[in-house]
């Protein structure tokens, strides 16, 4: 595996904004098996921009994972590249994730994990019983609305791909933190990933 990271800031109100659109991207959420069936995905019970709202700066990182191509090229059916892909990710967004965490406690702000949360096979809510992690649980920014694809190509300039076959030629995490502190060692948290 190769893993590149980048970085930026940007004031929320201007995140928000520029790149925040709940109503389209509610619609993609409502397509999505983990729409009212896991913890960090819509809908909400509370007002999500009202909460992000409290911070002035957006502290955002793109993690663009290759996998590796002799790994890669060892596997054949659809259900072997889904399981590859599956750890691949699982294994960054677990570091990824323990780091906004700790960035979080320090700063007083609020992570934003990379897509939906990964801590249970499958998510309590689903069955209507509390969560197992409360105190981990983050949602994702695409959660609240805001365009992934925009964030990563316009503010970190990173292109994201797809692929039909679980494997496009790399995979593009995007993440972040909103904090009222200044964070001068933002990325260098980060570079030991």
């Amino acid at each position: 595996m190769k893993l590149n990271v980048k970085f930026t800031q940007v004031p929320v109100v201007d995140y928000i904004k520029k790149y925040c659109d709940p109503e389209r991207f509610m619609e993609y959420c409502q397509e999505c098996s983990h729409y009212k069936a896991n913890y960090s995905c819509p809908p909400f019970d509370f007002d999500a921009l009202a909460m992000l709202r409290q911070y002035q700066t957006m502290y955002l990182l793109a993690a663009k994972v290759t996998p590796n191509p002799e790994e890669v090229a060892l596997l054949s059916a659809a259900e072997e590249k889904y399981v590859y892909a599956k750890n691949l990710l699982h294994g960054v967004r677990n570091q990824l994730d323990q780091k906004l965490l700790k960035m979080e406690a320090k700063y007083t702000g609020r992570a934003f994990f990379a897509g939906s949360c990964i801590l249970c096979e499958e998510c309590k809510k689903a069955y209507y019983e509390p969560c197992l992690y409360p105190a981990q649980v983050r949602q994702s920014l695409e959660a609240f609305g805001f365009d992934m694809g925009r964030t990563a190509k316009e503010l970190l300039d990173v292109e994201m791909v797809w692929s039909q076959d679980y494997l496009p030629e790399y995979f593009t995490l995007v993440c972040g933190l909103a904090s009222n502190a200044k964070i001068p060692d933002f990325p260098n948290d980060f570079i030991t990933i």
